[in-house]
């Protein structure tokens, strides 16, 4: 039975100069020339009319390319439209494209899905696509082209190097009446899975790493009631993100912002101003604020009377807030950080200090390779304690080490998507976009 063809608007939602419509599968080619009467060249973008097969009523002009399978994206027969970003236009699109025989609208991450499939792409691959559609600044999308480009190599070159130490350890049974040839390979054998093992725990090290590359530099912003918490986070995010008031305790939740800090990602947490109080509410207020700064990478503590810090396990810059109040005698001893949201005065300052720990934070990995997933670490994990219980395995049972490293080449290739559940590739891919 013929594979479904599917379609999705593959730019994004909303009235655009350019939007995308892609088609892929068996009847891509025969369902586009219905739109537009003919196909250009492959791989040659070619101007054509869309028109309504129903009645022949023009829909739009578009940039037609054809991608004949399996050199294409997904393998298959692909087509894109380039059409005008008419809500109006897209959605006509659509609506023809449904009512043809064995189309329908492609589900989120299907286009990706029949890529792998195809072998266009690996699980690693397939996964740094996705952190590279998500990244919202420059330090998340070289996460993820890093992750690809270097995960994706190290894969393939641990499993050559664990069949050839599987090759090596069958080579040690077959000669196993040769005990010169045996304590040699043995000890080859040995010495290669320890250096390989090493190297696979100490890319799974860096998830932590790119973990926290991924949700962003978290920043506290903690202080007593009327400090300027929520005014001073409005303002580094340049817009209203929390609501401002002189009555204390306005604060009541944490709210967060993200912001792209030349090109880190920060996470700013506005946070319920502390003090003793028997308001039930505001106490929970409190408690998510102490919550925050326990998972925070740095803590600012605000106040505009030099209040001292409380103790926290991030780091704590302490500023004083509304400088535009301090009397002149006032700035002159004060020796710390100074800001007013009012004036500007010391913002910069500020903002270059979060970015330097931001920094400091983000960018010491000194490994290429990078673990991004829980997914990714857990196989590279399972496949180096097989290689430690090859590694402990006794001399005299050479048929148990190659097991093991059977079991590190299986958990290899579920890293790379050789082998996996459906439900682990569901879960991959419904986080993807439709039309991706």
């Amino acid at each position: 039975m013929p594979r479904d063809t599917i379609f999705a608007l593959s730019s994004g939602s909303g009235p655009a100069g350019v939007a995308i419509i892609r088609l892929s599968g068996p009847a891509a080619f025969d369902s586009a020339t219905k739109l537009c009467g003919g196909l250009p060249r492959p791989r040659q973008m070619g101007l054509r009319r869309l028109r309504d097969p129903a009645d022949a009523s023009l829909i739009d002009e578009a940039l037609v390319a054809v991608f004949p399978g399996p050199g294409s994206f997904t393998g298959e027969d692909v087509v894109e439209l380039h059409v005008h970003g008419s809500v109006a236009v897209i959605r006509h699109i659509a609506a023809v494209l449904g009512e043809m025989p064995g189309l329908r609208g492609a589900d989120p991450g299907e286009f990706t899905y029949r890529a792998f499939e195809a072998g266009k792409l690996d699980l690693v691959e397939v996964e740094a696509l996705g952190d590279l559609l998500a990244a919202e600044t420059r330090v998340q999308a070289r996460l993820a082209q890093i992750h690809q480009q270097h995960l994706h190599r190290a894969a393939e070159d641990w499993r050559r190097q664990m069949l050839e130490l599987l090759a090596l350890t069958e080579a040690g049974i077959d000669f196993s009446d040769e005990a010169d040839v045996v304590t040699q390979l043995d000890s080859q054998v040995e010495r290669d899975i320890a250096a390989l093992m090493a190297q696979m725990r100490a890319a799974a090290a860096t998830f932590s790493h790119a973990e926290r590359m991924r949700r962003g530099f978290r920043v506290a912003v903690m202080g007593p009631p009327n400090a300027g918490k929520s005014t001073l986070v409005n303002t580094l995010a340049a817009r209203d993100i929390a609501i401002t008031s002189p009555i204390p305790g306005t604060t009541r939740d944490s709210i967060e912002v993200h912001l792209d800090l030349g090109g880190l990602p920060v996470t700013l947490i506005d946070t319920a101003g502390l003090r003793e109080t028997l308001d039930s509410i505001e106490q929970m207020g409190i408690a998510r604020a102490e919550v925050a700064a326990a998972s925070a990478d740095l803590v600012l503590w605000l106040s505009p009377d030099d209040m001292p810090a409380g103790d926290y396990s991030a780091p704590v810059i302490s500023i004083r807030s509304r400088s535009d109040e301090m009397s002149h005698q006032s700035r002159v001893e004060h020796a710390g950080l100074a800001i007013s949201c009012h004036t500007g005065a010391g913002l910069q300052d500020l903002i270059g200090l979060i970015r330097k720990r931001a920094e400091s934070a983000l960018m010491n990995c000194q490994s290429d390779m990078i673990v991004a997933h829980e997914r990714q670490r857990r196989a590279v994990l399972d496949a180096a304690d097989a290689l430690d219980a090859a590694l402990s395995c006794p001399e005299a049972m050479p048929e148990l080490r190659a097991e093991e490293i059977r079991r590190a080449v299986r958990a290899v290739e579920r890293l790379v998507g050789r082998i996996d559940c459906e439900e682990i590739l569901d879960a991959i891919f419904s986080r993807f976009c439709i039309g991706k």
